[in-house]
């Protein structure tokens, strides 16, 4: 019988000290154990001018299930809202983090790559960059320019194809959960009204 039992949790701000405190150039943009990273389906990283060495893409999406496994609660799926994602960018910013950076989140910050620009889209605003019009409105976006050849190259050549933020914040269950246990719930019926017709 089909059923779904990941739970949906709201990543929140409990702390004064949570946020994000690194974002990390990363190979494989999906989903890991400890790090908020891409959907492996979704190509959200360019690299927007060769010229200038501009590197460009989602930090992270807004208000989309991204999912999750820890030891402690298995598999489930988090959610950033707007409103999180705009106070994490503050935060960056306001504690001189937009310059660490990493890759692969192998612990070492590296320098030659500097970020110039941070924000969020806002359709209401006209600020709804090329190429990702289907992410979630207030979707958190990030440029950096690549002062260092050697990884200039790396990033060209398709080694590393899209960021992840290191963060920390509290889990606040969703909502959503609920419903999607209520769906699920109703399915479970409906197969088996189904089963006892096939009988």
């Amino acid at each position: 019988m089909f059923m779904n039992t990941r739970k949906t949790y709201q990543a929140v701000l409990q702390d004064e000290m949570d946020g994000f405190y690194t974002i990390s150039v990363v190979e494989d943009p999906a989903t890991e154990v400890q790090f908020q990273l891409f959907d492996k389906q979704r190509e959200l990283f360019s690299v927007q001018d060769e010229e200038k060495r501009i590197m460009f893409s989602v930090v992270m999406l807004a208000d989309t299930p991204i999912y999750r496994r820890t030891p402690e609660l298995g598999e489930f799926y988090v959610k950033f809202s707007k409103e999180t994602l705009r106070e994490m960018s503050k935060r960056c910013l306001q504690n001189g983090f937009q310059n660490n950076v990493s890759f692969s989140h192998d612990g070492t910050l590296v320098q030659g790559i500097n970020m110039f620009e941070i924000f969020q889209s806002d359709k209401e605003r006209g600020i709804d960059p090329k190429g990702f019009e289907d992410c979630a409105d207030g979707t958190l976006f990030a440029s950096f320019k690549v002062e260092d050849d050697e990884l200039w190259d790396k990033i060209k050549n398709g080694n590393f194809k899209g960021f992840s933020f290191e963060t920390v914040f509290a889990l606040e269950e969703s909502d959503f959960s609920k419903d999607n246990n209520e769906d699920e719930a109703l399915m479970d019926e409906i197969i088996t009204m189904l089963e006892k017709i096939k009988k």
